[in-house]
This record gives structure tokens, C-alpha cells and sequence, in this order.
């Protein structure tokens, strides 16, 4: 978990493990209410690990 539990605590980091599919799903919600992305252009899941999504230097291959 690197140094995300230093920041974080070991409570709020399993609390976003464990509700990171209910926030990608909020997330997805919004982004097709507030912008006129095609269904089909977007993952309908996430494809990061939370460790990822809070990594400030990771950076997807695929950019």
C-alpha cells in the first residue's frame, strides 16, 4: 500500500478499497449527466487499483 497509510490511515484506505466500484459508478453517472460522452467511449468499470488512482507520479501506458 506504499505510503498511502501514512496519509490516509489503514481505516480510510480499506474504506476506499472497499467502496472504489460504488464511487466509479457515481463518477460514471456524472460524467454522462454533465457532458455529451458517447456510452461507448467510456470503461464501465474501472480499469486503475485505488493504489493507482492515488499514486501523484502513475501515469496509464496507454496515453
Amino acid at each position: 500500500m506504499g505510503n498511502y497509510l501514512e496519509h490516509l490511515g489503514k481505516s480510510t484506505y480499506q474504506y476506499l478499497e472497499n467502496e472504489l466500484a460504488s464511487i466509479d459508478d457515481d463518477a460514471f453517472g456524472y460524467v454522462i449527466d454533465k457532458t455529451e460522452v458517447k456510452l461507448d467511449s467510456l470503461p464501465q468499470y474501472c480499469t486503475y487499483t485505488l493504489e493507482q488512482l492515488l499514486d501523484i507520479n502513475y501515469l496509464p501506458e496507454n496515453l
